[in-house]
């Protein structure tokens, strides 16, 4: 079984709004000012985490949760500070099982150390700016097979994100079918 329409949705909205800085922006985009984005491109800690609070909460409560609580976690995170209370489980940041958080933590772990055959990093993946990257998670989130809870072709969507990335900073034709980069 595929992810619904909603948790594709919900997951590709959550990139798109941790990378270009929305999920809260008085806190990331006034106070930190032109800064936040030199952050997350070379801080893909911060990125991880995020994504690890973000599918903790939506596996627990099954919708993208208040995106501005999540932008104060990464505004904590990155000044070191604790100005929103999050509890133990919602900072799981570890890779447990196969199932869609166990999967999602691997990608994003994956997506965060990946190095393309012409050397692009992580870096250069946020510094293509959010929709790039949507379009990542949204690549991922329509390939991915649940049966029984748990995820049976994680290799299989990672090597098709692997062969955008690939594709896009080559700029060589992509072979992404039109199904799998459908944003939600």
């Amino acid at each position: 079984m595929h992810l619904s329409v909603e948790q594709k949705s919900d997951i590709r909205h959550f990139i798109y709004y941790l990378v270009n800085g929305t999920l809260n922006f008085d806190l990331l985009q006034n106070k930190l000012n032109d800064e936040y984005h030199e952050i997350l491109e070379t801080r893909p800690d911060v990125f991880y985490k995020a994504c690890c609070v973000y599918i903790n909460q939506h596996c627990v409560n099954k919708t993208l949760q208040d995106t501005s609580r999540l932008g104060g976690f990464v505004f904590d995170t990155i000044k070191g500070t604790r100005q929103f209370a999050f509890e133990t489980w919602e900072t799981d940041y570890e890779v447990k099982g196969n199932d869609l958080n166990g999967a999602f933590k691997s990608f994003t772990l994956w997506f965060t150390q990946f190095v393309t055959p012409s050397g692009e990093t992580y870096y250069d993946y946020i510094a293509s700016m959010a929709t790039f990257v949507e379009q990542c998670f949204a690549i991922w989130a329509n390939v991915i097979v649940l049966e029984e809870g748990e995820v049976n072709n994680a290799d299989y969507a990672i090597a098709r994100v692997s062969s955008y990335i690939n594709s896009y900073f080559t700029n060589t034709e992509y072979d992404i079918q039109d199904w799998e980069w459908e944003l939600y």
